[in-house]
């Protein structure tokens, strides 16, 4: 790790002192991601029981230099979103990205993956609609930012047979919420 003084030049090669830039962005990141496969909310395809999302943690102070992906997609000739599609082509392709995931690793930015199973998904969005004071006023607004809370709730809904579960996952479309008068009806 780089140890800059606040008076030293910015590492981003801005040409201002650090304090006068990325030292306000310092601690502070943005998370690009993606879903692997094509499921997303579909919590009943038995073929993909898990959800999966992949990206990059990119501190704040290195947004504005995107000439590293710039290169990548023009060098692999990628118009639009760059996808791990363009890596799987070939050798070449592989060791570019791998020299692109070291380059990025190098000015701090992390990959981060988030594996979740369907079914704890859907045990969280049962406790996510019906515990949810804007919806109903016998639960605490506190409850809104208890996490853990929501967490070990989650965890005993997930006990629950898969029968049911499934019953409320595929009640989720006819699911509307009307917040006149903060009530949720729900539509079976």
């Amino acid at each position: 790790m780089t140890n800059i003084r606040r008076n030293d030049p910015c590492i981003c090669g801005s040409g201002l002192k650090y304090k006068k830039c990325c030292f306000f962005h310092e601690g502070h990141y943005t998370v690009f991601v993606d879903e692997a496969g094509n499921s997303g909310s579909n919590y009943l395809d038995l073929d993909q029981p898990f959800y999966v999302v992949g990206g990059w943690i990119v501190p704040n102070a290195r947004l504005r230099d995107t000439t590293l992906i710039a290169n990548v997609a023009q060098t692999l000739k990628v118009e639009g979103e760059l996808k791990g599609t363009n890596l799987t082509g070939n050798k070449r392709n592989q060791a570019y990205f791998s020299n692109f995931f070291n380059q990025l690793w190098e000015i701090g930015c992390r990959q981060t993956v988030v594996v979740a199973e369907k079914k704890y998904c859907i045990a969280a969005k049962i406790i996510e609609t019906f515990l949810d004071p804007l919806y109903n006023k016998k639960v605490n607004n506190r409850y809104t930012y208890d996490n853990l809370l929501k967490k070990r709730l989650a965890e005993k809904v997930y006990r629950l047979p898969f029968g049911v579960l499934e019953e409320f996952a595929k009640s989720l479309p006819n699911i509307r919420a009307r917040t006149d008068g903060g009530l949720l009806e729900i539509y079976l």
